[in-house]
């Protein structure tokens, strides 16, 4: 409704228009989604999504990054750009006047000794003006201001992906720091292990190769530690980036708790895509822009008209004698017709068309790729949540299996490849486990990254502050 009536304000402006006007084309985005997201919905509809984690780390990380990360500030700096060339545009339309002043003086010193001198000052004004008659300039216009508009969208969708990227970093540099601790407890377990079977090895109770099992066991989690190591460095690294500061510009903790999300905005329904995704809008505006150019190449069939105008005066004035002036004014109207340019300007129209129809499937595709994303990080919500609550259970299942077959290892009912793989069997469940829970955490940034929920964005002057 608001570009409706934008665009009817400037069809009224300006007059006579070539070239077709914008029609919203009817884009294919069903009633409701087919999947579920089993999301819950905070009290507050305007909650921002990623506070729904109710991590303040990740509050701070979010806030640092919109008012420091450098491609959302190349972003802004392109939108004040496309701003600037719409009034660029805008003042072609009006007409121009432009001024001069001169002044001379000469004087005769060798040769006359009477000390007689010419002197003069001379302005003048030049106006042009380049009427509008069959619209060409509007169309300019409003291919310009479509290219800030999408220009303002391209800005806000980077700051949806910056925030999309910050959670997501944030939540693998707490999985590294879950696994790091994880590792540390398999460690200790099996190192119980390792001290048990050798008590039992020097008794006589248990052969050398149990020893030798036990002890690779313990080897083999400590090599873990170095690629979960790596894991951690490389999260922190590219978090610190995102909020525009080198590697390690930032100490940041390592929690090993995974974020559980307690509620965030409602996601609302597919058609609602088209105003939340500034991606969709930028797409939109590109449509725009493309058949305002129709109308920009069709203009040049048409008569140009040009109104120079001139107007300049002298005083000039010649010792001994008296001051002459002189003003001398000249208007002149020249029409420009296009006769023959081998179909010159034809071809241009064909190319504005085709763009067009290149921009229109352009934005289809993504309004499509959007619900894509939405359907399936709803489905990824799913399958992440259902695997986690039965990792849960097998983690539980696994702990009471390992302490059983302990208890019966130390009394000698059982042997050492039961309760090796009974700790196998556990460590294993709670690798998984913490990975469900991050996968969870992920899809569900996923989700509202997907639906364009709303991004703050500071003022630029907040920006720049922050540098």
């Amino acid at each position: 409704m608001k570009r409706a009536f934008a665009l009817a304000a400037m069809g009224l402006l300006a007059g006579c228009a070539v070239g077709p006007d914008y029609v919203a084309p009817k884009m294919p985005a069903p009633e409701h989604y087919s999947a579920k997201a089993n999301v819950p919905i905070a009290a507050d509809a305007a909650t921002l999504w990623w506070k729904g984690f109710g991590d303040e780390a990740l509050n701070a990380f979010v806030d640092k990054a919109l008012s420091g990360n450098l491609d959302l500030a190349t972003a802004e700096a392109r939108l004040q750009a496309a701003v600037a060339q719409v009034r660029l545009v805008d003042s072609g339309r009006y007409p121009s006047l432009d001024t001069s002043l001169g002044g001379n003086y000469q004087r005769d010193i060798a040769g006359d000794r009477k000390g007689n001198y010419t002197a003069g000052l001379s302005g003048g004004l030049s106006f042009d003006w380049r009427p509008d008659l069959f619209g060409g300039q509007f169309r300019a216009l409003e291919a310009a201001r479509a290219g800030a508009a999408r220009s303002e969208a391209l800005r806000n969708d980077v700051a949806r992906l910056t925030v999309a990227s910050v959670a997501e970093t944030y939540i693998q540099l707490r999985r590294g720091a879950a696994q790091l601790e994880l590792v540390d407890t398999s460690l200790d377990l099996q190192t119980q292990t390792l001290n048990i079977v050798r008590q039992r090895q020097q008794a006589g109770l248990a052969a050398d190769v149990d020893v030798t099992r036990a002890a690779a066991e313990v080897a083999s989690t400590r090599a873990r530690r170095g690629p979960i190591t790596l894991q951690l460095e490389s999260a922190r690294n590219a978090l610190t980036v995102l909020i525009g500061l080198p590697p390690h510009g930032v100490p940041i903790t390592d929690s090993p708790n995974i974020p559980i999300f307690s509620g965030g905005p409602d996601i609302g329904v597919p058609a609602d895509l088209l105003r939340r995704r500034p991606d969709v809008a930028a797409a939109e505006e590109a449509l725009v822009q493309a058949t305002a150019q129709i109308g920009v190449a069709t203009s040049a069939f048409y008569p140009a008209l040009s109104l120079p105008a001139d107007l300049t005066a002298s005083l000039t004035h010649v010792s001994p004698g008296d001051a002459v002036e002189r003003v001398i004014g000249a208007i002149s109207a020249a029409i420009g017709v296009p006769l023959f340019d081998m179909g010159g300007r034809r071809a241009e129209v064909d190319v504005a068309k085709a763009n067009a129809q290149a921009a229109l499937s352009t934005y289809r595709q993504t309004l499509l790729d959007a619900l894509r994303e939405v359907e399936t990080a709803m489905v990824s919500i799913e399958s992440a949540t259902s695997r986690r609550d039965n990792l849960a259970e097998a983690v539980k299942q696994s702990e009471a299996a390992f302490d059983q077959a302990n208890a019966l290892y130390r009394e000698g009912l059982a042997d050492f490849i039961d309760i090796l793989d009974a700790q196998r069997t556990l460590i294993s469940n709670r690798q998984s486990l913490v990975d469900a829970e991050s996968d969870l955490a992920l899809a569900i940034v996923d989700l509202y990254a997907a639906a364009g929920a709303p991004v703050t964005i500071p003022p630029p002057q907040q920006q720049a502050s922050a540098e």
